[in-house]
């Protein structure tokens, strides 16, 4: 007998799939299984009971993600499955060819004509076709390629076009809901921004979970943190034809606040998801293409730095030696423990401030760490002990989005500034184009974050030449007499993993010893 899949479109979030032989079903459920992180720390795995593995496949409801259609086609082509679709057309669910690259290219020639002072790229161009094509899909845009401007495009042409008259942009932080409207406005001089958008930051309360109309937003294009959403009930997520998310990646299987969004907007024709990068957890990949679109278009930052469109990098490793007592006591403790060492050793501030002082010219600095106590030690130290010529100032996620906004307008400007922050508040979204140097004081082994921290000195500016890197890694490894580490600890264990990024992204970088 010959198999038959056949595809129901429930709404813009779920298929519904129909074998004609039930037993195809587990079939094609055990297929899409994957491995779920920190499976095994769980107690039915250890027991045996469970696998430790999850399929986007409900036995239960027969659905599936629609944004996994791609997969399932593929699974049916390989397994000699035919499928048919229900009450749809399949090149109307996933194509637009009313969007073709000649279409864009005229569109975006009038927009210059009209407003922007400048072309876009063909790249940036290729970004906004396969966006408007596929409806529902991923952008993989290397940090500094300019995202905002493909996202300034896609709303215009979604709105002009009518293909949306509700479009709403969900963005990290409250730092990009300001940036985005500056960027619209400032950059790309469009008069309408305020009449159009509708400006939403700050966490939603409690209360506003009831009675919330589609009037409370009363223009068509809103701009919003996924906090200041996540509470609101599922009717007035139906509002939006169209849903854009920057840095997308945060729709993963533990990011649940993304996932939901994405999962309310049940009737959102368009879902486009920008990023730099994926999580490399297959679980994760899973579930943002699944809640979003399949990977449509690709560009990384060996790319751009080789066009000239982003500034080259040279980064420099300083790999910390302590005497034997110290790495003795490093080495023997948990994760915790060792990051609470280091950031209590005095000597290691002197090479922060060694790095700022031995920098010629008037660059400036972004000092990367993860506590707010190292965070706030590392601003007075460098206050403390460098020429007043510097301005040092801390952002992190006690100061307030208009603060922050402030202070990155400043040194956007500025000469030796130095700007101590967060992975999580500085890594994400930050546009600092007079950013010359970055410093990692702290250990760090998430590739997203990392990448991301990096990308903030990629982008070019007329002041430099080119952007640096330094990455500080504390050393307690013990070694043997032929110099190999035989036991590494927490930190070293992560630059080596950090290593492995620069590797693949085409980051030149060399090691300098340091022994304290």
């Amino acid at each position: 007998m010959q198999i038959l899949l056949t595809l129901d479109k429930i709404n813009e979030v779920y298929f519904r799939l129909s074998f004609n032989d039930f037993s195809e079903l587990r079939k094609i459920h055990e297929h899409f299984k994957v491995m779920v992180d920190g499976a095994k720390f769980s107690p039915r795995y250890q027991a045996g009971i469970w696998d430790g593995k999850i399929s986007p496949i409900d036995l239960r409801t027969q659905t599936v993600p629609i944004g996994l259609w791609k997969q399932i086609l593929e699974y049916c082509q390989a397994n000699d499955i035919k499928y048919k679709f229900l009450n749809m057309d399949p090149l109307e669910l996933f194509k637009d060819d009313f969007f073709s690259h000649a279409f864009i290219d005229k569109y975006t020639e009038t927009q210059i004509e009209e407003s922007l002072p400048f072309c876009l790229r063909d790249n940036q161009k290729l970004a906004v076709y396969y966006a408007m094509q596929y409806k529902k899909c991923i952008l993989l845009l290397a940090t500094g390629f300019g995202k905002s401007i493909v996202i300034f495009e896609l709303i215009r042409l979604l709105y002009a076009t009518s293909r949306a008259d509700r479009i709403m942009l969900v963005v990290p932080n409250i730092n990009l809901v300001n940036q985005m409207r500056s960027n619209f406005i400032d950059d790309y001089f469009w008069e309408e921004c305020d009449d159009k958008c509708y400006l939403l930051s700050g966490e939603t309360k409690p209360k506003d979970k009831i009675e919330i109309s589609k009037n409370e937003i009363n223009k068509p294009i809103l701009i919003t943190t996924w906090q200041s959403i996540i509470r609101k009930p599922e009717p007035w997520f139906k509002q939006w034809d169209a849903l854009i998310i920057d840095e997308t990646h945060g729709v993963t299987n533990s990011g649940t606040s993304l996932q939901n969004i994405s999962k309310k907007c049940t009737e959102a024709r368009y879902k486009i998801g920008l990023t730099g990068t994926l999580s490399e957890s297959e679980i994760d990949q899973q579930t943002v293409i699944g809640y979003v679109g399949p990977i449509a278009y690709v560009v990384k930052s060996k790319e751009l730095i080789k066009e000239g469109v982003l500034s080259k990098i040279q980064i420099y490793n300083y790999v910390i030696r302590y005497d034997e007592e110290t790495s003795l006591k490093g080495l023997s403790k948990d994760y915790h423990a060792e990051i609470e060492l280091v950031e209590s050793i005095p000597e290691r501030m002197t090479i922060i401030s060694d790095i700022i002082k031995q920098v010629d010219g008037e660059e400036n600095f972004l000092v990367l760490a993860k506590h707010v106590k190292h965070m706030k030690e590392i601003e007075e130290y460098l206050k403390t002990n460098l020429d007043p010529k510097y301005t040092v100032k801390r952002i992190d996620g006690t100061i307030k989005g208009s603060i922050r906004e402030d202070i990155r307008i400043e040194m956007s400007e500025a000469k030796n500034f130095i700007l101590v922050a967060s992975f999580a508040t500085a890594s994400t979204g930050i546009n600092i184009p007079k950013l010359h140097n970055v410093i990692f004081a702290a250990s760090y082994k998430g590739k997203i974050k990392i990448l991301q921290a990096v990308g903030r000195a990629l982008r070019l500016h007329k002041t430099k030449d080119g952007a640096k890197l330094y990455d500080i890694v504390d050393d307690f490894s013990e070694k043997q007499k032929t110099g190999r580490r035989i036991h590494k600890n927490h930190s070293y264990k992560h630059y080596e993993k950090r290593k492995v990024f620069y590797d693949i992204e085409g980051f030149p970088y060399e090691e300098i010893d340091i022994q304290l």
